[in-house]
């Protein structure tokens, strides 16, 4: 067999054997070969700078934050604040006030009373009804209807007569700002909404409720102490529009829609959270969007209650665009049909003319 060739290896040539490696002795030290080795390694291993796409290039969605609006500023006619709140209406469904005026002593005078109603005796809540509920567990909710009526208010003034007065006091006051607040929200949604396609609510003012809620700790440990009031059936929601959000000591929210399902973002302490109703996006025919929303809570033995505060309410100004739309569209018809009739009469009369 020849030399430098392979047995059957159809002529291929044989691979020359590594260098040795030069030792002190020779004219190159190990050393200077490691050297040599590792700026080679360093150079050859460098990893190249990457610049990742941008997600919206990759079809990610981002789910939209809600804009937050000052309301003075808003009501000075500012057009940026009122150009970000419709935006956050259609995109969102929500959106965050600030500067509207409800101080943390309305705040803290209505927790304390609310306070009150929830450290009643067992048999004194299962007296309220519908009035007074447990839901989800941890979570009790008592329910102010405004105006009250007078069966309303015969049941809460029963279950505690001494308190009512001061109760019914505190929580008319933060009633009354939080509708000032809706009021000046929904004239702002009337004037940019085109024609409403939904209905008004049937009735020709429907009550706002004030849902006064405590997260506890010991009501989701025992729940079976307070199982009689949280069966009673809840009392019948009134349409509404908006609903405003107090969080208490929550700082964190999430607002829940069909398209982008739980969204949770953080609270600034003083900020209200507003919401659109689904009624109110029917009615614009999906201009503004309408979800669900409530606060976030930690549940923990070393925590005490927490309160939160939802109005829900159907402003008056959105309720007179509806009901202003649908008389023009009324009259509308009426004129044509008196046109109609007139070009008939003018009809008769020629052909009258015509024939004599």
């Amino acid at each position: 067999m020849a030399s430098g060739s392979r047995p059957g290896g159809g002529g291929a040539f044989r691979v020359p054997p590594p260098t040795p490696i030069a030792t002190g002795k020779g004219t190159r030290s190990a050393a200077v070969n490691d050297r040599v080795l590792a700026d080679y390694l360093e150079r050859s291993l460098r990893v190249p700078e990457l610049t990742l796409p941008d997600p919206s290039s990759l079809g990610v969605r981002r789910n939209p934050t809600p804009a937050k609006i000052e309301l003075g500023v808003l009501l000075a006619g500012d057009a940026a604040s009122r150009g970000r709140l419709l935006s956050s209406a259609a995109a969102v469904g929500a959106f965050l006030i600030d500067g509207h005026g409800v101080t943390e002593g309305d705040v803290g005078a209505a927790v304390e009373v609310a306070a009150g109603v929830f450290g009643l005796a067992e048999e004194k809540r299962g007296a309220l009804g519908p009035y007074f509920r447990r839901r989800g567990g941890a979570r009790e909710e008592l329910r102010w209807l405004r105006p009250p009526g007078a069966e309303d208010e015969a049941v809460l003034r029963g279950a505690w007569p001494d308190s009512y007065p001061a109760f019914r006091e505190k929580l008319e006051n933060m009633c009354s700002k939080l509708d000032s607040i809706a009021e000046s929200i929904g004239t702002i949604l009337s004037a940019n909404m085109g024609t409403p396609h939904g209905e008004c609510p049937a009735e020709e003012s429907p009550p706002s409720v004030l849902c006064l809620r405590k997260y506890s700790f010991d009501a989701f440990r025992n729940p079976i102490s307070t199982a009689g009031s949280g069966e009673a059936a809840p009392a019948a929601s009134p349409p509404r529009a908006l609903s405003l959000h107090l969080l208490g000591s929550n700082r964190e929210f999430v607002i829940k829609s069909d398209e982008e399902g739980s969204v949770p973002f953080p609270v600034p302490t003083g900020s209200i959270v507003v919401t659109l109703s689904k009624e109110l996006q029917d009615m614009s025919n999906r201009e503004f969007k309408g979800v669900d929303g409530e606060p976030i809570y930690e549940l923990s033995s070393d925590l005490g209650p927490s309160f939160s505060m939802e109005y829900r309410c159907f402003p008056a100004s959105l309720r007179r665009r509806t009901k202003h739309s649908t008389a023009r569209s009324t009259l509308s018809l009426r004129d044509q049909l008196l046109v109609a009739l007139a070009l008939i009469l003018l009809y008769k009369l020629w052909v009258w003319i015509s024939g004599s």
